[in-house]
């Protein structure tokens, strides 16, 4: 009761100088032999941390490394890399906090947080901070000297030592030969992605050393015919890249030895590590808890400093289409100025991405998924589907063929009826974007053919109704269907690096720009609790690509799905573009029974074509 006290004290303003005083208190529950106690220092001491008391809580937690429950000891790791991070302003400590870390605690340092170091040692932005890559570089290689090292440390060590060995080189003992000795002293013992790191280390240093480059020749050549394929690729073709003699490969080996380049700036805000320590926690659905509260504050803060830089890259707007000042009337949608639906807010889920959540204008009203009233089935499957059944009853079967490119489509509606077929005749009913030509009925015995072009003349998402009658055996029918010329049937990829659909997703998301539209929304994850969020993605991201016509961009994050394009329709008989964002964010947490899947779109000069969008998207994942 105490530490959920403190729990809930540490959130309060002012508390950090009497909640300093009990920090001994708070140390001695860690070696409580109550699990759960345990856990809440753990949680209490992540809260509590401040620039003032880092250094000492830090220092108490790699104490405690020997944590047995390994649930707990995933969490403190995670926690220490975090701290290490967030207070690292004096250079010296943080290197030494995360080396120590990685070697004491190897089996629970996960990729992403090793990963995040390489990232912090690197730098961001315009240039790296010389002065703790030389810190990295020796401490590490002190670190290699020990007899038995965690092959994580080995990972770390080979990438620092080849991009940064050289800043130590010339101090005593710390010679290039030493360096070489010592990643090689710990080969035996390492796994194979490990020596994958320690050859590409050889490379780059045989290139800045040339005093041990016949040697790391040597043992290029001794793995050229290893039993293992990617030892013995990277041994080979690191071979002929060091043979100088061999002028094709110039080019190649001067770019593989270039120096790697600092890290964009949106990596460095966007920590992977707070976002999985705030998904370790909600797993547990405990929306009290001191860490889930701090770090929903925490997402709040950085929301509201959040840079809103638009991207200057003229090929990328003139890809992502113009915004056309004289669009043709549109359909009016609900929409929202300067507010969010009750149903969004009160997601538990919202606070932690409310960074990628839209505050308005121009918030589209979404009311659920498509609805079809006379041919739901079929229509379903014409969505993402160019042939199939459109239509089915006692009287007739209507098969259904389309193609579109550049706004424009072409439609072969064929029925087939069971009687004597005398007379056909189709209506297809404009709608505000869409016009319909229909060429008269071939009719071949029991069967009619109707050839159709389409021209969408701008953004819209109303779906055409058609009606047919049919004349069999000599009694007059009307058949009611709808024709499955929804907005994905216009909708092109645009190719684009992660970083270019961030800063569009951004701008698009939090500028007042009234000519830009939004959509955010909360859908319940349609598959089975037991299948992993990346699989669930995965599905998803077929859909958009081979259904939907999107592009997909590449994102370092699993849980999230990136994916970019443009909507065509003709104007005055030339092309014109919309730009189109999507993105999908999955989340592992299991809240009362349910997983939930975050829907955000963006569009421009029309909310019409993120509206269509969203009901298509949403009936094939609502279930």
């Amino acid at each position: 009761m105490a530490l959920d006290g403190f729990g809930k004290f540490s959130q309060t303003d002012g508390a950090d100088s009497l909640i300093k005083s009990h920090l001994p208190t708070i140390l001695v529950s860690l070696r409580d032999g109550d699990i759960s106690i345990r856990r809440r220092a753990l949680d209490i001491l992540y809260v509590m941390c401040s620039p003032q008391t880092a250094q000492k809580i830090v220092g108490e937690l790699l104490n405690y490394t020997d944590e047995p429950d390994p649930t707990v000891k995933e969490e403190l790791t995670l926690k220490i890399a975090i701290l290490a991070e967030m207070f690292a302003d004096d250079l010296s400590w943080y290197i030494n906090t995360v080396v120590q870390l990685i070697s004491t605690s190897g089996d629970y340092i996960t990729d992403d947080i090793w990963h995040r170091i390489v990232q912090m040692i690197t730098g961001f932005g315009d240039s790296g901070n010389e002065q703790l890559q030389r810190d990295a570089a020796s401490k590490l290689l002190s670190t290699l000297m020990v007899a038995n090292v965690h092959e994580t440390v080995v990972k770390v060590a080979s990438y620092v030592l080849a991009e940064y060995g050289h800043l130590i080189s010339k101090e005593p003992g710390k010679d290039p030969q030493r360096m070489l000795d010592l990643l090689q002293k710990h080969w035996p013992n390492c796994s194979t992605s490990a020596r994958c790191m320690i050859l590409n280390a050889y490379l780059k240093m045989a290139n800045k050393f040339p005093s041990i480059r016949d040697q790391i020749s040597s043992i290029f050549n001794q793995y050229t015919e290893h039993s293992d394929p990617d030892l013995q690729q990277r041994a080979i073709e690191y071979n002929k890249l060091l043979d100088d003699d061999n002028e094709e490969l110039e080019e190649l080996r001067t770019n593989a030895l270039l120096p790697l380049p600092c890290y964009s700036e949106d990596i460095q805000v966007n920590n992977p590590l707070l976002r999985r320590i705030y998904a370790l926690k909600m797993g547990g659905s405990k929306t009290d808890d001191p860490t889930v509260i701090h770090e929903t504050k925490r997402v709040i803060q950085e929301e509201m400093f959040k840079s809103r830089t638009f991207a200057t890259n003229a090929k990328m707007r003139k890809e992502l289409g113009a915004i056309s000042k004289d669009l043709p009337e549109e359909k009016k949608f609900d929409s929202i100025k300067e507010a969010r639906p009750s149903r969004l807010i009160s997601n538990p889920f919202y606070e932690a991405c409310s960074m990628n959540i839209s505050k308005g204008p121009n918030i589209i009203k979404v009311e659920g998924p498509l609805q079809v009233k006379h041919n739901p089935k079929e229509f379903k499957h014409l969505i993402t589907a160019n042939e199939g059944k459109l239509y089915s009853d006692s009287i007739a079967d209507i098969a259904y063929k389309s193609e579109f490119m550049d706004g424009m489509g072409r439609i072969l509606i064929k029925v087939s009826t069971k009687g004597t077929l005398s007379a056909a005749e189709l209506k297809i009913l404009d709608t505000s974007n869409l016009l319909f030509k229909i060429a008269p009925a071939e009719l071949n015995g029991d069967a009619a053919l109707f050839k159709v072009q389409c021209l969408n003349k701008g953004p819209g998402c109303d779906i055409p109704p058609a009606k047919m009658m049919v004349k069999v055996n000599g009694e007059t029918k009307i058949l009611d269907f709808s024709i499955p010329v929804t907005v994905n049937k216009f909708i092109q990829e645009v190719e684009m690096s992660d970083e270019d659909f961030g800063k569009f997703y951004e701008e698009y998301t939090h500028s007042d720009n009234e000519s830009y539209y939004r959509i955010d929304d909360f859908i319940k994850n349609p598959a089975p609790n037991t299948v992993i969020v990346e699989d669930v993605l995965a599905k998803i991201k077929d859909m958009l690509t081979k259904g939907f016509g999107l592009g997909i961009t590449k994102c370092d994050d699993n849980s999230f799905l990136n994916a970019a394009g443009k909507y065509v329709y003709r104007k005055d008989g030339e092309v014109s573009t919309l730009p189109l964002l999507v993105q999908i964010e999955g989340f592992a947490e299991v809240i009362e029974g349910k997983r939930y899947l975050r829907i955000s779109m963006r569009g421009a000069a029309s909310g019409a074509v993120i509206k269509g969008l969203y009901e298509i998207l949403t009936w094939f994942l609502i279930v």
